[in-house]
């Protein structure tokens, strides 16, 4: 039993995660998928974090991509390249420049990795 339900959770994050790469998904579906992979701490990898801010920059959220940007620092894990840009974009779509230039700061005091 406990097989089975691990495997419709597997199920769930992989829906989820699929949702952040649909562009026709709404704005309301993203965000709870967002939320509902960073409650259920189901955001592991740098990638996956990549296209959650993604998603979030798409849909006017740049809060949220610099907030996935702290949790990724409160969780030790590497800010990569591909992060910081996204939580730029992120921010730059949403004209908030002073933002941007603090996202770089939290990259530089991390000690950026240039990842992949």
């Amino acid at each position: 039993m406990a097989r089975q339900v691990d495997a419709g959770r597997h199920a769930d994050r992989k829906v989820l995660i699929a949702r952040l790469h649909d562009r026709a998904a709404s704005r309301a579906s993203v965000l709870e998928a967002v939320s509902t992979l960073v409650e259920e701490r189901w955001l592991s990898t740098s990638g996956q974090y990549v296209s959650a801010i993604g998603a979030l920059g798409r849909h006017g959220k740049w809060q949220g991509a610099i907030h996935l940007v702290a949790e990724m620092l409160s969780q030790k894990m590497d800010l990569e390249v591909k992060v910081v840009g996204s939580a730029i974009t992120a921010c730059d779509k949403g004209r908030q420049w002073p933002q941007a230039l603090q996202v770089l700061q939290l990259a530089d005091a991390a000690s950026l990795d240039p990842g992949d």
